[in-house]
């Protein structure tokens, strides 16, 4: 489930709930303007916070520079983004989605030539979140930026979030038996 937080009530059970792992997820604008925060502290629930309002900025920037351990997807993407866009620093990330695929499939996780009809024409990775999801999840197919709404792109954001989480415990274990 995705909350989208219109109103500071609506953050008060996310607090009670960010003692473990917080996944964390950014959605931006194509004008480099950030849209919204995701955090889940569950890979069933989570909060979208979206940046247009004052007191909403503060949550965010509370909850990013907060000592909950956070997990990110591409993290060094969103800590750039929230520092150069926002002013908001990203603290105590301990585990990168895209960075533990690597560490675990190195053969897969790199780059590899796409083919066209003529030439090689350009790069492209297997380590994305909807490639993970993939992977690691059976949930259905949602990456899709053709937002009709803001509430779409929140729901997307969201989601993003739940799975990241999901995905980073399995993967946990993974690295555990290794």
């Amino acid at each position: 489930a995705v909350t989208v937080c219109t109103t500071p009530s609506d953050l008060s059970d996310l607090h009670a709930r960010t003692n473990n792992w917080l996944a964390v997820d950014i959605e931006n604008t194509e004008d480099k303007r950030l849209a919204c925060v995701g955090f889940a502290p569950s890979p069933e629930r989570a909060w979208v916070i979206p940046a247009h309002e004052d007191w909403q900025l503060n949550a965010i920037r509370a909850l990013c520079e907060s000592a909950a351990p956070k997990v990110l997807q591409n993290g060094q993407y969103d800590r750039y983004f929230l520092r150069r866009f926002a002013g908001i620093e990203l603290r105590n990330q301990v585990f990168d989605t895209m960075l533990a695929w690597h560490a675990l499939n190195p053969e897969l996780a790199g780059k590899k030539t796409q083919v066209g009809l003529r030439k090689a024409s350009g790069r492209r990775t297997a380590k994305s979140l909807k490639f993970l999801a993939s992977i690691y999840t059976r949930d259905a197919f949602y990456k899709d930026y053709n937002f009709a709404s803001e509430d779409e792109r929140y729901t997307l954001c969201g989601k993003d979030c739940c799975v990241t989480l999901d995905i980073a415990l399995k993967q946990m274990k993974q690295l555990e038996a290794a």
